[in-house]
């Protein structure tokens, strides 16, 4: 029994432990499945899965539904035809990972295709669905749906069982691999690095079955005591990758963990970790660095500047012509430039996709002169918050609405600076609904609601808005009001915002060419009352010359004087007056010609 324990642990190794990724010692599939994998299914076990069925294995899955304990059918002649249902994606010992899973299915009654079998597909991985005939123009008798394997599934074998029944019943089950794990191979080209050495890392990312994870990110992380910095890598076409990374004297020695991290758009990830160690060179003497600024914990927003400023001293003494840098948070190395005498400068503008959280700001400063390099760093502590985000509001620009009403939102954003926000996740709340607004264009967002009766007792409506760095804002409520109307008057409403406010334009040039139209027919009428107006004013005329010539002739009431002056007032009035009648019948005879000559045409 102790030969066959100490064959089983070593004396320099540690016992085996369920959950370490190995299967050894007494480990088996029974008592550690995530170590030695899932047990190999048998009828009997008390487990319907593997591909068992109901006809196969009833004591372990259950009777066949009644009647259909048979997997044929009968033709005209009341032969028996079978009806199968044949997997062809995915196949029994397929693996698969996150994303869109193509479940397609044949369904033969005999020989042949048939259209008119009903057929179901269910498993732990997407539930229950119905499979739809010539999916995907795949042909009459090809069944099939798209499903979506989310990140709430976990890795490991999972069981897929079809359904197909018309006047009787067959049942498939196959057995498939899920693994949603992406696979890191990397190594670096030292087991130990000197500060002001590169760590040059080369590697790959791939899927199961060594599917390479082509044209992807994934982040690299280094960190040490209280020093980390994230890098952004990208795999090539064969999904190889290969980065290097500067250590500054600034940063500190002893072990370095480097952690690489990936995931797709469909949720499949994974990771791996490297170990090295980070020493001081001999023979390096140290300057002094000293940060001027910023300060020690200091906090800036996304998208303003750091002033960076540091003194470099040797024993006191301001350090001249030396070459000094900062890592900005995305790793990539900024010079500092000399402004004074061992002072040197610069400004970072943090940019809006720039990590969240502590920065260490590492400034290293290296001369060498005759042959002997001097060097120096330090680092100090600093705090990134989001950014701030310009939102406006574009539409509507009224606080009123009614029932029925349909009004579109609008909105606007920008970061400070101007540039436009794209992929931005915007919503309006009206009360206790909210709204999406969809990007229309570079940085404009928009979408329709219909106010209705629950709308009424709505008081504001404010929109927020975070873009894809985690940057968010949130106006001010707007106040709103929610009128409740009815039929007749929402139809007059709707007809004046609709209609008339939306199309004044092609009612007032509707109207103007009416008038063009019509001027023919308008002028011809203006010409007649024009002349008929005049006709009687002549004839008033001569009324009052009449009268005036009563008053001195007869009734001796006006003077000499008076008389003279009325009646060249009046004659000359009557001149002027039958001129004009004179224009007037020219232009209605004038007129009168042209009708004629159109009606012969």
């Amino acid at each position: 029994m102790l030969a066959l324990l100490a064959a089983m642990f070593p004396a320099n190794a540690a016992p085996p432990v369920c959950g370490d990724g190995s299967c050894t010692g007494p480990e088996t599939c029974s008592s550690c499945p995530g170590d030695c994998g899932a047990c190999t299914p048998t009828c009997g076990d008390g487990s319907c899965n593997g591909a068992e069925t109901c006809s196969s294995c009833p004591g372990d899955c259950g009777a066949c539904p009644p009647g259909t304990t048979s997997t044929t059918t009968e033709n005209e002649d009341n032969a028996q035809v079978p009806i199968k249902a044949v997997f062809k994606n995915p196949k029994g010992g397929d693996t698969i990972k996150r994303g869109i899973l193509p479940i397609v299915v044949q369904g033969f009654e005999g020989n042949n295709l048939n259209p008119g079998i009903q057929i179901t597909a269910e498993s732990d991985i997407f539930g229950t669905i119905s499979l739809v005939n010539n999916f995907e123009n795949r042909g009459s008798g090809i069944y099939g749906a798209n499903v979506v394997i989310g990140k709430d599934i976990g890795k490991g074998q999972y069981a897929i069982i079809v359904k197909a029944k018309k006047a009787t019943y067959d049942e498939e089950r196959i057995l498939i691999t899920f693994d949603p794990t992406i696979y890191f191979n990397a190594s670096l080209d030292k087991k130990e690095y000197f500060k002001g050495e590169r760590v040059n890392i080369i590697g790959s990312m791939a899927y199961f079955g060594q599917q390479p994870l082509r044209n992807s990110t994934a982040e690299i992380s280094f960190s040490a005591k209280d020093f980390s910095l994230n890098k952004t890598i990208r795999s090539d076409n064969d999904g190889g990758f290969s980065d290097s990374y500067l250590i500054s004297f600034a940063e500190p020695e002893g072990d370095w963990a480097i952690k690489f991290l990936a995931e797709d758009e469909a949720g499949n990830e994974g990771s791996a970790d490297l170990l090295t160690n980070v020493s001081t060179p001999k023979g390096v003497a140290f300057y002094t660095v000293t940060f001027l600024s910023p300060l020690e914990n200091a906090e800036f927003k996304r998208g303003n500047p750091v002033p960076i400023t540091v003194e470099i001293k040797e024993e006191g003494k301001p350090v001249k012509n030396a070459t000094v840098d900062f890592r900005n948070p995305t790793a990539e190395i900024i010079t500092l430039q000399e402004i004074t005498p061992g002072t040197y400068t610069a400004e970072y503008k943090i940019d809006v996709n720039d990590p969240l959280g502590p920065w260490y700001i590492a400034v290293q400063a290296v001369k060498t002169k005759e042959g002997v390099t001097r060097a120096g760093g330090t680092k100090i502590p600093v705090t990134i918050r989001t950014a701030s985000l310009n939102l406006a509001l574009i539409k509507p620009r009224t606080a009123d609405f009614f029932t029925g009403l349909q009004t579109e939102i609008i909105a606007e954003l920008r970061y400070p600076d101007g540039t436009r926000v794209e992929k931005a996740d915007i919503f309006a709340n009206i009360g206790d609904e909210t709204v999406r607004l969809e990007e229309i264009e570079s940085g404009t967002y928009s979408s329709f609601y219909l106010f209705t009766e629950k709308d009424v007792a709505a008081t504001y409506l404010q929109l927020n808005a975070s873009d894809i760095y985690g940057n968010s804002i949130a106006l001010a409520p707007k106040a709103i009001g929610v009128e409740k109307i009815g039929e007749r008057e929402l139809k007059l409403r709707l007809f004046y915002y609709n209609v008339i406010v939306r199309y004044w334009y092609l009612f007032v040039s509707g109207i103007m060419l009416f008038i063009i139209i019509t001027s023919p027919f308008w002028y011809y009428i203006h010409l007649k009352r024009s002349l008929k107006k005049t006709e009687q004013e002549e004839k008033r005329i001569i009324y009052m010359e009449e009268e005036t010539q009563r008053k001195y002739f007869k009734q001796h009431s006006i003077t000499v004087e008076d008389y003279n002056k009325l009646m060249l007032k009046y004659r000359e009035r009557l001149s002027d007056l039958k001129e004009k009648e004179l224009r007037l019948r020219n232009r209605l005879a004038s007129f009168a010609k042209k009708k004629i000559k159109r009606i012969k045409k």
